[in-house]
């Protein structure tokens, strides 16, 4: 997902965050906005970003998780594996 609209927040003249539009939203951006207080933001569904880009972060994804579970797999990971595997980066 990225941010549809730019989000501004501050105290009196003082802006104390500013996300772009079209920023991906990420763990930390998320962190930043509960630090915030900031409640609701509008967002984008579809990625803006270039098809390369995501074909080369679906296999890092990929390699990376198949490096956390490793190559011993029981049946139950496998398919938690496959399943994070689909959801993509």
């Amino acid at each position: 997902m990225t941010i549809a609209r730019p989000v501004v927040s501050g105290t009196g003249l003082h802006a104390t965050i500013h996300i772009a539009a079209g920023t991906l939203i990420t763990a930390g951006t998320i962190e930043q906005l509960i630090n915030k207080g900031i409640e609701c933001i509008a967002v984008n569904f579809e990625p803006e970003i270039d098809e390369t880009l995501y074909a080369e972060s679906t296999v890092r994804h990929e390699a990376r998780l198949r490096e956390i579970f490793g190559e011993n797999i029981d049946e139950n990971c496998g398919v938690l594996l496959n399943a994070l595997i689909k959801a993509g980066p």
